[in-house]
């Protein structure tokens, strides 16, 4: 860091964060945008902290210094980044929500599955049962009808 304290801050990022202009003759420097990254300044930081960007291309490098004046240009990309977090919040329970009520649903078909399954088996129980309990009776009127 040089400048010594919150003087100044140096700063490197990758060429992705370089927009180049669309008329390189008029303005052959590339334009160096904010980059995604939280300010590192202080809350405490003196008036004349300057923050500089370093951005490095294959044939060129710039430096850009940001006083505290775009300050507001970080609170406007803090918003933002609050703004997408709260929407990417939003998005995630909504898409809780519907695994929530997949998941239930999908309880809800198998338990009903579940029912049936086993009131046909009961019914087929029932006929088991009453048939062999036909053939006992009429066995026992057979053997008493033997007997006399």
């Amino acid at each position: 860091m040089g400048g010594g304290g919150y003087n100044s801050a140096l700063v490197v990022f990758s060429t992705e964060s370089i927009i180049r202009t669309n008329n390189p003759v008029r303005n052959p420097v590339p334009r160096v945008r904010i980059p995604d990254f939280p300010h590192p300044t202080p809350l405490c930081a003196p008036d004349n902290f300057q923050f500089t960007l370093h951005a490095k291309t294959e044939n060129e490098s710039v430096s850009v210094c940001l006083n505290r004046s775009a300050e507001r240009e970080w609170e406007s990309w803090r918003m933002k980044k609050s703004l997408v977090e709260s929407e990417m919040k939003q998005k995630l329970a909504q898409l809780h929500e519907k695994f929530i009520d997949k998941m239930k649903h999908q309880l809800n078909c198998l338990q009903e599955e579940t029912q049936q399954s086993f009131q046909n088996f009961q019914q087929e129980l029932d006929k088991a049962y009453n048939g062999e309990l036909l053939k006992l009776q009429n066995e026992n009127e057979n053997l008493k009808k033997e007997q006399k």
